[in-house]
């Protein structure tokens, strides 16, 4: 468990965030700046976005993807007597590429709301400012809450 309990923390916090090992590991905060129900709201957030996988997103991706390519294959002349061993192949490397690259996409994204929380952070406790103008909701932005029930790329 990594504790983090002052400014120096937060940003080798920060730091450690973009290399393979910044995540998996449980965060707690013990900031003195902050509240102990703060503090606890952001270990809650910080540990819920290390554990994000990327299959929200990579499954939105791979369906989305699926379905451009399908309908690019009808849309250009294809015809369903006409769907071979050739076609599948290419439609399984589609969607095969297309859950990749949305699994990275959601990757990169929970990482770079814990980073977005822990400059927050460190510019909250830097300034010794209690109060900021714009709270970070539970799905980790600075400018409001999302829709109800959409928790974002995860």
């Amino acid at each position: 468990m990594s504790t983090i309990a002052s400014a120096r923390d937060l940003r080798s916090l920060r730091s450690s965030l973009w290399s393979p090992n910044g995540l998996r590991v449980p965060y707690t905060f013990a900031l003195d700046a902050l509240s102990a129900a703060e503090n606890e709201r952001l270990a809650v957030l910080m540990n819920a976005f290390g554990g994000e996988c990327g299959c929200n997103s990579g499954s939105f991706v791979m369906s989305a993807g699926v379905v451009a390519v399908i309908v690019r294959y009808f849309a250009t002349g294809g015809r369903w007597a006409a769907v071979g061993r050739r076609e599948w192949l290419w439609l399984l490397a589609a969607t095969a590429a297309f859950a990749v690259i949305g699994k990275g996409i959601g990757l990169l994204w929970a990482r770079w709301r814990m980073f977005r929380i822990a400059s927050e952070t460190l510019r909250r406790i830097s300034d010794g400012d209690q109060q900021i103008d714009r709270q970070i909701d539970l799905q980790g932005d600075r400018d409001g809450t999302r829709m109800p029930g959409v928790a974002g790329l995860g």
